[in-house]
């Protein structure tokens, strides 16, 4: 983890707890409230300001998660990159 997710994650362990499936619940709430953003933005009712507000919840939320699983987002990417590659040449990879 670098030095931003670190000490992100020390705040939010603090303030919030370390329960994975509290936070996981908590998680879901905020993609809901982000689905809900996006949407009146599109529709022209909401503001960008809106959505990133709540694009923010929801890495916070999800930087927290990854914290409490020992990895890190660079991990996580680095993961879902190589994904993406191999699918190119095996649509089947990593799919359940």
């Amino acid at each position: 983890m670098n030095e931003m997710e670190l000490m992100s994650n020390k705040l939010f362990t603090e303030k919030f707890g370390h329960n994975k499936s509290t936070r996981f619940n908590k998680l879901k709430e905020e993609h809901n409230e982000l689905q809900e953003a996006w949407k009146k933005y599109e529709e022209g009712t909401g503001s960008l300001e809106h959505v990133l507000e709540e694009l923010s919840d929801t890495q916070a939320l999800l930087t927290h998660i990854t914290g409490l699983l020992a990895t890190s987002h660079t991990e996580l990417l680095i993961n879902a990159i190589v994904k993406v590659e191999v699918r190119e040449v095996n649509p089947m990879y990593k799919r359940n």
